[in-house]
């Protein structure tokens, strides 16, 4: 049975303009069933969290970030972590990404 792993991570359009509306769209590969956890980090405090999403097989994982905390306000701009964390039955796996936010 291969590793649990997590690859491919990538997010677009970096950075993300704040004034567009934009969304950030994430994706991810994972190479084997898994419970896969998606947050957003800023200086090390998770200012977003994604229900976290349970994979039956192998599989890519697509997200859209529409750049609001957990409260619905609209981020502030700097330099931001896409963190993912997959959790199979014998291992774990995680990736991130840095990302930048423009007004």
């Amino acid at each position: 049975m291969p590793s649990l792993e997590v690859v491919q991570l990538s997010a677009s359009p970096d950075p993300l303009r704040l004034h567009d509306g934009g969304q950030l769209r994430i994706r991810f590969f994972v190479t084997r069933a898994a419970t896969v956890e998606i947050q957003i980090v800023r200086a090390g405090k998770v200012i977003r969290s994604f229900r976290p999403r349970e994979l039956d097989a192998a599989g890519w994982v697509r997200v859209r970030w529409n750049a609001k905390n957990r409260r619905g306000r609209l981020a502030y701009r700097g330099r931001y972590t896409v963190v993912v964390r997959a959790r199979g039955e014998l291992d774990d796996s995680e990736a991130s990404l840095q990302v930048r936010v423009v007004p």
